[in-house]
C-alpha cells in the first residue's frame, strides 16, 4: 500500500516539475526552469528515512508519512528522467505541428508527450518496484508497513516472527518483480 501510493502521487507530483524542468518547454527559463531543476534536486537530495522521519514529526506515525516520504523521493527520480527524455525529443514531429499552424498545447501535446510517455511510464513502473524495497524500511522510523512489523518482531526477539516478516518481504518483493515485468511489456 505505501509503494503503491507513493508511487501513484509521485506520478501526479512530478507532472508539474517536469513541465518546469524540461529546458525545452518550461513556461519561463528564468523563473520555472530553475524551481523544476530545484525541486529535482531537493527530492533526489534527501534518503527516504531522512524524509520519512520530517514527516513522522510533522503527521504523526503510521502509513502516511511513508506514503509521503517514499513519494518525495521518487518525486526528483520520475521527474529527472522523464525532462531530460524530453529535452531530447525528436524534433521533426514538434516542427511539423508548428509548420501546420499547431500552438505550444499541441506541440507539447501530440509532438512532445507520444515520444516521452513510454520513458515516463516505464520510469513509475521502474520507482514503484524500487518503492516496495523502500516501504519497508519505512517501517523502521514508525512509517508504517511491513518494517514496523519487522521492528517489533526484532524488539521481542521473536525469531520465528521476524523470519515470518522476511518471507513476507521476499514474497511481496517477488511478486512485485513479476507484475512490473509484465507492466512493462504490456505498456513500453
Amino acid at each position: 500500500m505505501i509503494a503503491f501510493l507513493g508511487t501513484m502521487l509521485a506520478i501526479v507530483l512530478a507532472i508539474p516539475i517536469v513541465w518546469f524542468g524540461a529546458h525545452n518547454i518550461t513556461p519561463n527559463l528564468a523563473l520555472t526552469y530553475p524551481i523544476g531543476r530545484a525541486a529535482m534536486t531537493l527530492s533526489r537530495s534527501v534518503h527516504e528515512i531522512v524524509w520519512a522521519l520530517i514527516f513522522v514529526s510533522a503527521v504523526g506515525l503510521g502509513a502516511f508519512p511513508g506514503i509521503l516520504a517514499v513519494s518525495m523521493r521518487s518525486i526528483g527520480f520520475i521527474s529527472k528522467v522523464t525532462a531530460e527524455s524530453i529535452e531530447d525529443v525528436d524534433r521533426r514531429p514538434i516542427e511539423a505541428i508548428k509548420a501546420v499552424g499547431g500552438n505550444r498545447f499541441q506541440v507539447i501535446l501530440f509532438g512532445v508527450i507520444p515520444q516521452v510517455i513510454p520513458v515516463f511510464i516505464g520510469n513509475a513502473i521502474f520507482q514503484w518496484d524500487i518503492n516496495i524495497r523502500r516501504a519497508t524500511i519505512m517501517g523502521l522510523v514508525g512509517a508504517g508497513g511491513l518494517g514496523l512489523t519487522l521492528e517489533r518482531q526484532l524488539l521481542m526477539y521473536n525469531h520465528q516472527g521476524v523470519t515470518t516478516v522476511i518471507i513476507a518481504i521476499l514474497l511481496i518483493i517477488t511478486l512485485g518483480e513479476v507484475i512490473s515485468y509484465y507492466a512493462r511489456k504490456a505498456v513500453i
